[in-house]
């Protein structure tokens, strides 16, 4: 598998927003069928323990997702064949079925430190991960992000009285 995205931490010490673009490739057992190597995504929100600095966010990193719904299933599936394809049937009706309201844990480890705890929607995914993360990139402080937000919505609801 391979996976591309963005992440944007928010340091509440000075309520600055950093953005960060990564990718890297995995392995997902999930992909071993034909059926399921499609496209997807996610979105997830969680903390960030142990981060000094924005740069400790760049560079490689390991990661790991665990769909909350069959997360019972994989400890009784240890090197058990049989128990194991049950859970990889599981898996594979659950990625097939998948609706906004399951969940999936995700753990991220950068190798300069910092380590994510991350809650994500839409997904039953189970994969482990490789990958690297851009140079920290400061989108601003949350009050003006927020102000910048509410100009846009603004804004649209003006365009919108005009086009009435």
């Amino acid at each position: 598998m391979a996976e591309a995205g963005a992440d944007f931490i928010l340091d509440k010490k000075t309520g600055k927003v950093w953005g960060y673009g990564f990718f890297g490739p995995g392995l997902s057992p999930i992909t071993l069928f034909k059926n399921f190597r499609r496209p997807g995504y996610t979105v997830a929100a969680g903390l960030v323990w142990n981060l000094n600095d924005p740069s400790d966010w760049s560079g490689s990193a390991l990661g790991a997702s665990l769909p909350w719904g069959v997360l019972h299933l994989l400890p009784s599936a240890t090197f058990r064949s049989s128990k194991m394809w049950g859970a990889m049937t599981q898996l594979a009706k659950r990625e097939k079925n998948v609706s906004r309201s399951d969940l999936s844990i995700q753990i991220g480890v950068s190798t300069s430190g910092p380590v994510a705890l991350k809650v994500a929607t839409r997904t039953n995914s189970f994969s482990a991960g490789v990958g690297w993360a851009s140079d920290a990139v400061e989108l601003g402080d949350i009050s003006s992000l927020t102000g910048e937000i509410q100009a846009l919505f603004r804004d649209a609801g003006k365009a919108e009285e005009l086009v009435r």
